[in-house]
């Protein structure tokens, strides 16, 4: 249980899926979680549920939908793998453990994860990113089964709540010392059903110039060309792009810590909404 822990520990505020042989399995809090909403069964005497490997994509669904944040975790060697790596180890001098090397390789949440509807449809689901600044609101709205990334403001609260209406995002990110009460308040309505995640500013992560230095990186590696959309931000310069560029600098560090960065600017679409 000692890889359980050091992995609840760093990710205590989510529901970890332990890979176990071909069974995701879940311990303690986590199970009472699956037993009462999902119905999983107990299993043994512990606090202790879990569902075959082929089920993943199933429970994973019901459990976002639900509001909770998910962690996958998989074996990361088989035992032969194994075997080979203790034999290293010894031989080398070092302590070695007889235990599969598991590791994080998926975090998935409202607004990171393609959704479908019950007839096999794919569903829109838009993560938001929001940050104000005197009467202006800015936001990035991400379409993660598109790889789309929509930017905009709003020059007041109402045509805001516009934006709200007509997309209805799924997961909201905020700094809870930039983003008002009002508009924390209108996202927890109850037509939005919207998960609310909090990134406070710690290390300056809101700050435009973390996703203007990512854009650049990425444009001088190769990865896409200039956008369009960032050459109209720069001509445009003032408080609306520092607004603009904050917003994706908040995603672009959430969608980091959901392992799903590389992923999505491999194929990244930016537009203005």
């Amino acid at each position: 249980m000692k890889q359980y822990w050091r992995i609840k520990s760093e990710h205590f505020d989510k529901i970890i899926l332990f890979k176990l042989g071909k069974f995701y399995e879940m311990f303690y809090e986590d199970a009472a979680v699956g037993n009462r909403y999902l119905d999983l069964k107990w299993m043994g005497s512990k606090m202790h549920v879990g569902f075959p490997e082929k089920c993943l994509d199933k429970y994973a669904h019901e459990f976002v939908q639900l509001g909770y944040k998910l962690v996958i975790v998989e074996q990361l060697e088989t035992p032969e793998q194994m075997r080979e790596r203790m034999a290293r180890e010894r031989s080398e001098g070092r302590k070695t453990e007889k235990t599969l090397q598991r590791g994080v390789t998926q975090v998935l949440t409202k607004g990171t994860i393609v959704s479908f509807e019950d007839d096999n449809q794919y569903l829109p689901n838009y993560l938001i990113a929001v940050s104000k600044h005197n009467h202006l609101i800015g936001y990035s709205l991400l379409e993660v089964g598109v790889n789309l990334i929509m930017v905009g403001y709003a020059k007041d609260l109402e045509e805001f709540k516009t934006v709200l209406f007509q997309t209805r995002p799924v997961e909201l990110l905020y700094d809870p010392d930039n983003l008002p009460v009002e508009i924390v308040d209108i996202m927890k309505q109850n037509w939005l059903q919207m998960v609310l995640t909090r990134l406070p500013n710690k290390d300056n992560l809101w700050h435009p110039m973390n996703a203007k230095n990512e854009v650049e990186a990425l444009v001088n590696s190769g990865v896409f060309n200039h956008p369009a959309v960032f050459e109209s931000l720069e001509k445009s310069g003032g408080e609306t792009e520092k607004l603009i560029l904050a917003t994706l600098s908040g995603m672009f560090k959430y969608l980091k810590a959901c392992l799903k960065f590389d992923y999505i600017m491999s194929a990244v679409k930016f537009a203005f909404y």
